[in-house]
Protein backbone atom coordinates (compact mmCIF):
# COMPACT_ATOMS: atom_id res chain seq x y z
CA UNK A 1 0.00 0.00 0.00
CA UNK A 2 1.18 3.74 -0.72
CA UNK A 3 2.81 5.22 2.52
CA UNK A 4 1.07 8.82 2.49
CA UNK A 5 2.23 9.46 6.18
CA UNK A 6 3.74 13.02 6.47
CA UNK A 7 2.38 13.73 3.46
CA UNK A 8 -0.80 17.01 3.24
CA UNK A 9 -4.14 15.37 3.04
CA UNK A 10 -5.23 14.33 -0.66
CA UNK A 11 -7.84 16.72 -1.86
CA UNK A 12 -11.32 15.12 -2.30
CA UNK A 13 -13.94 15.52 -4.76
CA UNK A 14 -16.98 15.78 -3.38
CA UNK A 15 -19.04 12.27 -2.37
CA UNK A 16 -21.51 11.17 -4.62
CA UNK A 17 -24.90 11.06 -2.97
CA UNK A 18 -25.56 7.40 -4.36
CA UNK A 19 -24.25 5.10 -1.63
CA UNK A 20 -22.43 2.70 -4.56
CA UNK A 21 -21.33 5.54 -6.56
CA UNK A 22 -18.78 7.24 -7.92
CA UNK A 23 -18.10 10.99 -8.31
CA UNK A 24 -14.56 11.30 -9.62
CA UNK A 25 -12.48 8.84 -11.93
CA UNK A 26 -9.35 8.73 -14.16
CA UNK A 27 -9.73 6.19 -17.07
CA UNK A 28 -6.19 5.00 -19.03
CA UNK A 29 -7.12 4.30 -22.90
CA UNK A 30 -4.03 3.63 -23.49
CA UNK A 31 -0.02 2.42 -22.48
CA UNK A 32 2.40 4.86 -24.10
CA UNK A 33 5.52 3.59 -24.20
CA UNK A 34 8.38 4.96 -22.09
CA UNK A 35 11.32 6.05 -23.54
CA UNK A 36 13.06 3.30 -21.33
CA UNK A 37 10.82 0.63 -22.92
CA UNK A 38 8.73 -1.76 -21.96
CA UNK A 39 10.63 -2.48 -18.79
CA UNK A 40 9.23 0.65 -17.29
CA UNK A 41 5.68 0.58 -18.85
CA UNK A 42 3.90 -0.11 -15.65
CA UNK A 43 5.90 1.96 -13.68
CA UNK A 44 3.75 4.80 -15.83
CA UNK A 45 0.56 3.61 -15.02
CA UNK A 46 1.29 3.42 -11.19
CA UNK A 47 2.51 6.90 -11.54
CA UNK A 48 -0.58 8.31 -13.04
CA UNK A 49 -2.60 6.01 -10.21
CA UNK A 50 -0.81 7.23 -7.38
CA UNK A 51 -1.06 11.03 -9.03
CA UNK A 52 -4.87 10.61 -9.19
CA UNK A 53 -5.15 9.21 -5.65
CA UNK A 54 -3.42 12.57 -4.60
CA UNK A 55 -5.59 14.52 -6.96
CA UNK A 56 -8.84 13.23 -4.92
CA UNK A 57 -9.97 10.87 -8.12
CA UNK A 58 -12.26 8.22 -6.05
CA UNK A 59 -11.04 5.49 -8.93
CA UNK A 60 -9.09 4.75 -11.49
CA UNK A 61 -10.47 2.04 -14.66
CA UNK A 62 -8.41 0.70 -17.05
CA UNK A 63 -9.71 -1.03 -20.43
CA UNK A 64 -9.90 -4.46 -21.46
CA UNK A 65 -9.08 -4.64 -24.47
CA UNK A 66 -6.27 -7.47 -25.55
CA UNK A 67 -5.12 -5.34 -28.69
CA UNK A 68 -4.55 -1.53 -28.80
CA UNK A 69 -8.21 0.35 -30.53
CA UNK A 70 -7.57 1.69 -33.74
CA UNK A 71 -8.99 5.27 -32.57
CA UNK A 72 -6.84 5.80 -29.92
CA UNK A 73 -3.04 4.52 -31.33
CA UNK A 74 -1.97 1.69 -33.84
CA UNK A 75 -3.15 -1.86 -33.00
CA UNK A 76 0.37 -2.60 -32.49
CA UNK A 77 1.19 -0.57 -29.45
CA UNK A 78 1.35 -2.14 -25.88
CA UNK A 79 -2.12 -3.23 -23.90
CA UNK A 80 -2.14 -4.77 -20.44
CA UNK A 81 -4.31 -7.72 -19.82
CA UNK A 82 -6.88 -5.36 -17.74
CA UNK A 83 -7.39 -7.81 -14.49
CA UNK A 84 -3.61 -8.52 -13.95
CA UNK A 85 -2.83 -4.60 -14.05
CA UNK A 86 -5.83 -4.22 -11.98
CA UNK A 87 -4.52 -6.36 -9.21
CA UNK A 88 -1.37 -4.77 -9.09
CA UNK A 89 -2.25 -1.72 -9.08
CA UNK A 90 -4.69 -2.93 -6.07
CA UNK A 91 -1.64 -3.07 -3.52
CA UNK A 92 0.31 -0.33 -4.42
CA UNK A 93 -2.80 2.44 -3.87
CA UNK A 94 -4.65 2.88 -0.82
CA UNK A 95 -8.42 4.63 -1.29
CA UNK A 96 -9.14 4.44 -5.05
CA UNK A 97 -11.54 2.24 -6.36
CA UNK A 98 -10.68 0.10 -8.86
CA UNK A 99 -12.49 -1.37 -12.18
CA UNK A 100 -12.12 -2.22 -16.17
CA UNK A 101 -13.73 0.01 -18.19
CA UNK A 102 -15.61 -1.84 -19.49
CA UNK A 103 -14.93 -5.07 -19.62
CA UNK A 104 -16.06 -7.11 -22.71
CA UNK A 105 -18.68 -9.95 -21.74
CA UNK A 106 -17.20 -12.24 -24.66
CA UNK A 107 -13.27 -12.33 -23.07
CA UNK A 108 -14.01 -14.61 -19.78
CA UNK A 109 -16.39 -16.89 -19.02
CA UNK A 110 -18.38 -15.34 -16.21
CA UNK A 111 -17.80 -17.40 -13.56
CA UNK A 112 -14.08 -16.62 -13.48
CA UNK A 113 -14.94 -12.96 -14.05
CA UNK A 114 -16.57 -13.21 -10.52
CA UNK A 115 -13.74 -14.99 -9.67
CA UNK A 116 -11.51 -11.81 -10.48
CA UNK A 117 -13.94 -9.25 -9.48
CA UNK A 118 -14.06 -10.59 -5.93
CA UNK A 119 -10.31 -11.52 -5.97
CA UNK A 120 -9.69 -7.88 -6.63
CA UNK A 121 -12.17 -6.33 -3.68
CA UNK A 122 -10.17 -8.81 -1.48
CA UNK A 123 -6.85 -7.50 -2.46
CA UNK A 124 -8.15 -4.01 -2.50
CA UNK A 125 -9.79 -4.44 0.67
CA UNK A 126 -13.51 -3.71 -0.55
CA UNK A 127 -12.27 -1.03 -3.77
CA UNK A 128 -13.27 -3.21 -6.71
CA UNK A 129 -16.30 -2.00 -9.24
CA UNK A 130 -17.49 -4.54 -11.39
CA UNK A 131 -17.39 -2.88 -15.53
CA UNK A 132 -18.94 -4.88 -18.34
CA UNK A 133 -20.35 -3.95 -21.65
CA UNK A 134 -21.27 -5.63 -24.80
CA UNK A 135 -17.95 -5.54 -26.43
CA UNK A 136 -17.94 -4.27 -29.58
CA UNK A 137 -14.25 -4.26 -31.20
CA UNK A 138 -14.41 -7.31 -34.45
CA UNK A 139 -11.18 -7.09 -35.51
CA UNK A 140 -10.02 -7.96 -31.75
CA UNK A 141 -12.53 -10.51 -31.40
CA UNK A 142 -11.34 -12.41 -34.87
CA UNK A 143 -7.97 -11.88 -33.54
CA UNK A 144 -7.88 -14.00 -30.57
CA UNK A 145 -10.53 -16.43 -31.18
CA UNK A 146 -13.77 -14.87 -29.97
CA UNK A 147 -17.08 -14.46 -31.98
CA UNK A 148 -18.67 -11.07 -31.69
CA UNK A 149 -21.48 -12.56 -33.54
CA UNK A 150 -25.05 -10.34 -33.41
CA UNK A 151 -25.77 -7.81 -31.87
CA UNK A 152 -28.68 -10.25 -30.45
CA UNK A 153 -25.50 -12.38 -29.20
CA UNK A 154 -23.66 -9.86 -27.88
CA UNK A 155 -26.37 -8.85 -25.49
CA UNK A 156 -26.87 -11.99 -25.11
CA UNK A 157 -23.69 -12.54 -23.35
CA UNK A 158 -23.72 -9.65 -21.45
CA UNK A 159 -27.19 -10.62 -20.10
CA UNK A 160 -26.15 -13.79 -18.67
CA UNK A 161 -22.68 -12.38 -17.31
CA UNK A 162 -24.80 -9.80 -15.55
CA UNK A 163 -26.99 -12.79 -14.08
CA UNK A 164 -24.00 -14.93 -13.14
CA UNK A 165 -21.19 -12.59 -12.05
CA UNK A 166 -23.72 -10.43 -10.03
CA UNK A 167 -25.53 -14.23 -8.50
CA UNK A 168 -21.59 -15.00 -7.50
CA UNK A 169 -20.79 -11.56 -5.74
CA UNK A 170 -23.81 -11.33 -3.96
CA UNK A 171 -24.94 -14.95 -2.94
CA UNK A 172 -21.71 -16.82 -3.31
CA UNK A 173 -23.39 -19.27 -5.14
CA UNK A 174 -24.99 -19.92 -8.58
CA UNK A 175 -26.61 -22.06 -10.94
CA UNK A 176 -27.84 -20.44 -14.11
CA UNK A 177 -28.64 -21.75 -17.79
CA UNK A 178 -28.16 -18.75 -20.21
CA UNK A 179 -27.72 -18.81 -24.22
CA UNK A 180 -24.25 -18.65 -24.04
CA UNK A 181 -22.97 -19.00 -20.84
CA UNK A 182 -23.98 -21.74 -17.90
CA UNK A 183 -22.53 -22.26 -14.43
CA UNK A 184 -23.99 -25.12 -11.91
CA UNK A 185 -23.14 -24.87 -8.10
CA UNK A 186 -20.94 -22.39 -9.21
CA UNK A 187 -18.85 -21.64 -5.62
CA UNK A 188 -17.19 -17.94 -4.82
CA UNK A 189 -14.86 -18.37 -2.10
CA UNK A 190 -13.92 -16.40 -0.78
CA UNK A 191 -16.65 -13.83 -1.15
CA UNK A 192 -15.97 -10.28 -1.76
CA UNK A 193 -15.30 -7.53 1.15
CA UNK A 194 -18.09 -5.25 0.20
CA UNK A 195 -21.66 -5.72 1.54
CA UNK A 196 -23.53 -7.36 -1.47
CA UNK A 197 -20.67 -7.73 -3.83
CA UNK A 198 -18.87 -4.61 -5.80
CA UNK A 199 -21.39 -2.21 -7.59
CA UNK A 200 -22.25 -2.90 -11.18
CA UNK A 201 -21.05 -0.17 -14.08
CA UNK A 202 -22.55 -1.46 -17.14
CA UNK A 203 -20.79 0.96 -19.46
CA UNK A 204 -22.80 2.26 -23.11
CA UNK A 205 -25.07 5.01 -24.47
CA UNK A 206 -27.30 2.53 -26.29
CA UNK A 207 -31.02 3.53 -25.52
CA UNK A 208 -33.10 0.11 -26.21
CA UNK A 209 -30.51 -2.60 -24.84
CA UNK A 210 -28.16 -0.77 -22.97
CA UNK A 211 -30.21 1.50 -20.81
CA UNK A 212 -32.74 -1.10 -19.89
CA UNK A 213 -29.99 -3.22 -18.52
CA UNK A 214 -28.75 -0.14 -16.64
CA UNK A 215 -31.93 -0.29 -14.82
CA UNK A 216 -32.03 -3.95 -14.60
CA UNK A 217 -29.09 -4.55 -13.06
CA UNK A 218 -26.53 -1.81 -12.68
CA UNK A 219 -25.81 0.61 -9.63
CA UNK A 220 -23.92 3.09 -11.94
CA UNK A 221 -24.21 4.20 -15.90
CA UNK A 222 -21.41 5.51 -18.03
CA UNK A 223 -22.53 7.16 -21.16
CA UNK A 224 -20.92 9.57 -23.57
CA UNK A 225 -22.52 12.71 -25.48
CA UNK A 226 -23.06 16.63 -25.72
CA UNK A 227 -25.03 17.73 -22.37
CA UNK A 228 -27.75 17.52 -24.97
CA UNK A 229 -27.60 14.04 -25.65
CA UNK A 230 -26.68 13.25 -21.86
CA UNK A 231 -30.35 14.85 -20.71
CA UNK A 232 -32.21 12.70 -22.95
CA UNK A 233 -30.25 9.86 -22.43
CA UNK A 234 -31.00 10.34 -18.60
CA UNK A 235 -34.75 10.34 -19.30
CA UNK A 236 -34.54 7.30 -21.25
CA UNK A 237 -33.17 5.44 -18.27
CA UNK A 238 -35.78 7.23 -16.39
CA UNK A 239 -38.57 5.60 -17.92
CA UNK A 240 -36.55 1.81 -18.35
CA UNK A 241 -36.60 2.06 -14.71
CA UNK A 242 -40.20 2.51 -14.80
CA UNK A 243 -40.98 0.06 -16.74
CA UNK A 244 -39.10 -2.57 -14.61
CA UNK A 245 -39.85 -1.00 -11.16
CA UNK A 246 -36.50 0.16 -10.40
CA UNK A 247 -36.46 3.43 -8.56
CA UNK A 248 -34.10 6.17 -10.66
CA UNK A 249 -32.50 7.89 -8.08
CA UNK A 250 -30.51 4.47 -7.11
CA UNK A 251 -28.78 4.62 -9.73
CA UNK A 252 -25.05 6.87 -10.10
CA UNK A 253 -24.86 8.41 -13.54
CA UNK A 254 -21.96 9.69 -14.78
CA UNK A 255 -20.08 10.57 -18.50
CA UNK A 256 -16.94 9.70 -20.17
CA UNK A 257 -14.91 12.31 -21.92
CA UNK A 258 -11.15 12.99 -23.36
CA UNK A 259 -10.26 16.74 -21.69
CA UNK A 260 -7.48 18.48 -23.66
CA UNK A 261 -6.41 21.70 -21.68
CA UNK A 262 -4.21 23.81 -22.92
CA UNK A 263 -3.18 27.93 -22.45
CA UNK A 264 -6.07 28.70 -25.47
CA UNK A 265 -9.03 27.14 -27.03
CA UNK A 266 -7.17 26.79 -30.25
CA UNK A 267 -4.36 25.30 -29.16
CA UNK A 268 -6.44 22.60 -27.17
CA UNK A 269 -8.48 22.10 -30.38
CA UNK A 270 -4.95 21.26 -32.30
CA UNK A 271 -4.18 18.62 -29.71
CA UNK A 272 -7.07 16.23 -30.17
CA UNK A 273 -6.28 13.33 -32.02
CA UNK A 274 -7.37 13.64 -35.82
CA UNK A 275 -9.78 10.12 -34.51
CA UNK A 276 -11.55 12.14 -31.81
CA UNK A 277 -11.95 15.68 -34.13
CA UNK A 278 -15.30 16.40 -35.85
CA UNK A 279 -15.34 18.30 -38.85
CA UNK A 280 -16.88 21.36 -37.88
CA UNK A 281 -15.76 21.33 -33.33
CA UNK A 282 -18.30 23.29 -31.33
CA UNK A 283 -16.19 26.26 -30.21
CA UNK A 284 -16.75 26.40 -26.67
CA UNK A 285 -18.08 29.68 -26.36
CA UNK A 286 -20.72 29.18 -28.64
CA UNK A 287 -22.94 26.45 -27.49
CA UNK A 288 -22.09 24.92 -24.10
CA UNK A 289 -25.18 22.13 -24.42
CA UNK A 290 -24.79 21.42 -27.90
CA UNK A 291 -20.48 20.53 -27.58
CA UNK A 292 -19.73 17.52 -28.79
CA UNK A 293 -16.66 15.14 -28.76
CA UNK A 294 -13.54 15.46 -26.05
CA UNK A 295 -13.54 18.17 -23.68
CA UNK A 296 -10.70 20.41 -24.75
CA UNK A 297 -10.04 24.50 -24.03
CA UNK A 298 -8.52 26.85 -21.53
CA UNK A 299 -8.87 25.39 -17.93
CA UNK A 300 -11.65 27.56 -17.65
CA UNK A 301 -13.35 26.40 -20.42
CA UNK A 302 -12.85 22.95 -19.36
CA UNK A 303 -14.68 23.75 -16.17
CA UNK A 304 -17.39 25.39 -18.04
CA UNK A 305 -18.06 22.02 -20.29
CA UNK A 306 -17.57 19.66 -17.35
CA UNK A 307 -20.27 21.27 -15.44
CA UNK A 308 -22.65 21.98 -18.72
CA UNK A 309 -22.63 17.70 -19.13
CA UNK A 310 -23.13 17.34 -15.18
CA UNK A 311 -25.95 19.62 -15.27
CA UNK A 312 -27.25 17.90 -17.67
CA UNK A 313 -28.56 14.92 -14.98
CA UNK A 314 -25.20 13.17 -14.52
CA UNK A 315 -24.03 12.51 -10.60
CA UNK A 316 -20.12 12.21 -11.72
CA UNK A 317 -17.28 11.78 -14.25
CA UNK A 318 -14.39 9.76 -15.61
CA UNK A 319 -12.06 11.85 -17.20
CA UNK A 320 -9.32 10.41 -20.23
CA UNK A 321 -6.34 12.73 -21.55
CA UNK A 322 -4.61 12.08 -24.85
CA UNK A 323 -0.94 10.21 -25.25
CA UNK A 324 1.09 13.30 -25.11
CA UNK A 325 -0.38 14.24 -21.64
CA UNK A 326 -0.63 10.85 -19.88
CA UNK A 327 1.67 12.05 -17.15
CA UNK A 328 1.15 12.39 -13.29
CA UNK A 329 1.02 16.54 -13.38
CA UNK A 330 -1.47 16.53 -15.68
CA UNK A 331 -3.50 14.29 -14.35
CA UNK A 332 -3.37 16.08 -11.10
CA UNK A 333 -4.33 19.12 -12.81
CA UNK A 334 -7.26 17.32 -14.15
CA UNK A 335 -8.35 16.32 -10.64
CA UNK A 336 -8.02 19.99 -9.73
CA UNK A 337 -10.42 21.07 -12.39
CA UNK A 338 -12.93 18.61 -11.90
CA UNK A 339 -13.33 18.95 -8.44
CA UNK A 340 -14.17 22.96 -9.18
CA UNK A 341 -16.76 21.93 -11.97
CA UNK A 342 -18.06 19.10 -9.33
CA UNK A 343 -18.20 21.75 -6.41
Amino acid sequence: MTDHAGTSPAPTAPACAKPRGIRLGFTVGDYPRPPAGDAGLFDTVVAQAQAAERAGFDSFWVPDHLMQTPAVAPKEEPMFECYTTLGALAALTSTLRLGAFVGCAAYRHPGLVAKAVTTLDVISHGRAVFGIGAGWYGEEHHAYGYELGTVADRFGRLVDTLEIVRALLADGEATYAGRHYRVDGALNSPGPLQPGGPPILVGGSGEKQTLRLVAEYADICNVTGSPNDLRRLMGVLDAHCEAVGRDPVEICRTFTSIVVVRDTEAEARAAVPAAYRRAEPTEVARNLAAHTGPIAGTRDQVVELLRAHLDAGLDGVVLSCVAQDRHPDYVEMLGELAREALA
